[in-house]
C-alpha cells in the first residue's frame, strides 16, 4: 500500500509528534508499505528518500516550528 502522511512537525525538529510519525513510518515500511512523508522545509534537514518538504516559513508565535505556505493561493 502507498501511504502519505502529512505533518508540520518532522525531524530534525524534536517533538512527540515527529517521533511518533517516524516510528509509525518505520513500522509500516517494515511491513512492506511505501510511506511518503509530506512536511515543511527545515534549514537543518538533510535530503531523505520519500520525504517531501513543502515550502514553509517560521510560525509567527512559535519560531522553532514552521508552517507550509505552498498552495495557500489555491
Amino acid at each position: 500500500m502507498r501511504i502519505g502522511m502529512f505533518t508540520d512537525s518532522y525531524f530534525p525538529q524534536i517533538s512527540g509528534v515527529s517521533t511518533s510519525i517516524k516510528i509509525l513510518k518505520d513500522e509500516l515500511e517494515a511491513r512492506g508499505h511505501e510511506v511518503i512523508i509530506f512536511t515543511t522545509t527545515d534549514p537543518h534537514a538533510v535530503a531523505e528518500p520519500n520525504i517531501v518538504r513543502l515550502t514553509s516559513i517560521p510560525f509567527l508565535s512559535f519560531k522553532e516550528r514552521r508552517i507550509a505556505i505552498k498552495g495557500f493561493s489555491k
